[in-house]
């Protein structure tokens, strides 16, 4: 292609050629994104099963099946980031367990897209989400390390585990367009220990087809940002 290009002597011959090798490149990118898929369960809870994901490399941008890794205070930290860094599309559940004693560094998922299964993070250190945009059930386990639960892309999930965290200060969802679709009725309620909420796109109205009056509850923020939405289906309210 590249000695086809060379030898084309009019200015419609370049642009034909120059055309058809974006093409070809634009495959050989499809192509070599499709292998990034990693249809095995992922685990990792010691050097081995870490040196193991380690070597997957970009084939981890894609898991097709769970991942589940448990961090130890020995394991070393900056290849367990390398390695969760590549993660980009989970089909299965996610589970990160960073609680145990003595470690120091907690690594994040910061190329996380969407995890289609339940989503458990348990950490002593703040959580953050940068790129989550989508999640089936995210459950944040409280601990009283945890200052700040930051996810700004996320738009939509199932359902919250936990809404209760005794520690946190700010509480940042800005995209999320709604609370818990599976949650028709009642209250949503959000405890924090005061700061910063941010839900500033959520609407209260759910996309049942008879959609449910609302009544939502977030408590012990100073400072909240929300998005208030009413019509005769749906409401909410903050206490604080």
């Amino acid at each position: 292609m590249k000695t086809a290009l060379a030898g084309a002597s009019t200015t419609a011959e370049v642009a034909a050629l120059t055309t058809s090798l974006a093409a070809v490149q634009s495959d050989l990118t499809d192509l070599l994104n499709q292998n990034n898929i990693y249809s095995t369960a992922v685990s990792i809870t010691d050097d081995a099963t870490l040196d193991f994901a380690d070597a997957l490399g970009n084939k981890l941008n894609i898991v097709n099946a769970k991942v589940e890794i448990t961090q130890t205070a020995d394991m070393d930290a900056a290849k367990l980031q390398t390695v969760m860094g590549r993660i980009k599309t989970v089909t299965g559940l996610v589970t990160f367990d960073a609680s145990a004693t003595g470690i120091t560094t907690t690594p994040a998922f910061n190329n996380l897209t969407s995890v289609t299964g339940v989503f458990t993070l348990t950490q002593k250190a703040d959580v953050s989400l940068p790129k989550l945009k989508t999640a089936s059930t995210l459950t944040i386990t409280d601990d009283n390390k945890i200052t700040s639960i930051s996810a700004p892309l996320l738009e939509t999930y199932t359902d919250l585990g936990t809404t209760s965290h005794n520690k946190v200060t700010n509480y940042s969802m800005p995209m999320l367009k709604r609370f818990s679709e599976t949650q028709t009725s009642g209250n949503f309620t959000l405890t924090v220990d005061g700061g910063t909420v941010d839900f500033s796109s959520v609407t209260t109205i759910s996309t049942a087809a008879t959609p449910a009056e609302r009544n939502d509850d977030i408590t012990e923020s100073k400072i909240y940002y929300f998005n208030w939405w009413y019509d005769h289906y749906g409401f909410c309210w903050i206490s604080y």
